[in-house]
């Protein structure tokens, strides 16, 4: 069939490849991955990586060792990255081993850099301790941390909760960010009990904004929010404004912003509410505008 299909010239990004290599993986992976090698791309050689490593990452990693399937260098970061989720998911004690036992003839120290936080990430699902043991030996940035948590709550929420509060600085402040981003969906009720402890945990330099959080709240809830943390919100607002104020009453959104200490985006995100007011009730929007000074 491989044959057939490399004759015919078939894309690797099929979804008719794509389903017979995910088979092909199943009964001969160490066949698959050098056979996806012969199409264009990286899909058909994602697919066989992802299913190796999910079922048995310590064979994938000796083929690896043993053979040279030409791998780019991304193609190998993404191969290694699979199979640190692969051993985390398998037995966290074996993650460990395995990432501290990979050496320079694995991969570069960039990579290795990568592989770990990847890995690291997978292991937050299971064993939180052993994921930030990890990042502390590498040269971690705060989305890592974010990311840690993120996963983490993602299979424990409470315990991931009780977790950040036990942490320092600025790792507290982007572990708080990641368990914010998955406050989503819950109940406004359980967003405004655990919300607002997290809030102030974030630290000026705590990166990226929570447009998604914020996006998924009645306005009740933004409000009473964003009165109490302006600041720490103020960089989600013209965001949420523009995606989601305006199936809201406009007025409203311009006179809660109005009322908040903004200080660097007041301009921006007053006037992309003011810009949703205008175009559902230009009338009254004009007429307030003129009692501005």
């Amino acid at each position: 069939a491989v044959a057939l299909a490399l004759e015919r010239g078939m894309k690797g990004d099929g979804n008719q490849l794509r389903s017979l290599f995910k088979q092909y993986a199943s009964r001969n992976p160490a066949q698959a991955m050098t056979d996806a090698k012969k199409f264009d791309g990286d899909s058909l050689v994602d697919v066989v990586r992802d299913s190796w490593a999910d079922e048995d990452p310590a064979a994938m990693y000796d083929f690896l060792k043993e053979t040279d399937l030409g791998l780019t260098s991304y193609q190998r970061r993404r191969a290694f990255e699979a199979l640190g989720k692969g051993f985390a998911k398998l037995d966290p004690d074996a993650a460990m081993n395995w990432v501290h036992g990979l050496t320079q003839n694995d991969l570069s120290e960039e990579l290795h850099g990568a592989v770990i936080k990847e890995t690291a990430r997978a292991l937050a699902k299971t064993d939180v301790s052993k994921a930030l043991e990890l990042l502390d030996g590498v040269e971690a940035r705060p989305g890592d941390y974010q990311g840690i948590f993120q996963s983490y709550a993602e299979t424990n929420w409470e315990e991931a909760y009780d977790a950040v509060f036990a942490l320092e600085g600025d790792v507290q402040g982007e572990a708080a960010f990641g368990l914010l981003s998955e406050l989503e969906g819950k109940s406004q009720e359980e967003i405004i009990q655990h919300a607002p402890s997290l809030l102030e945990m974030l630290g000026e330099t705590t990166s990226g904004t929570l447009y998604g959080f914020l996006g998924t709240l009645d306005f009740d809830t933004v409000t009473e929010l964003v009165e109490q943390f302006p600041e720490r919100l103020e960089a989600s607002l013209d965001n949420w404004v523009r995606n989601t104020a305006g199936r809201e009453d406009p007025a409203e959104v311009v006179r809660l912003i109005d009322g908040l200490p903004l200080k660097e985006r007041e301009d921006r995100v007053k006037g992309a509410a003011i810009v949703q007011w205008a175009q559902q009730e230009p009338e009254e929007a004009a007429a307030w505008a003129l009692t501005q000074p």
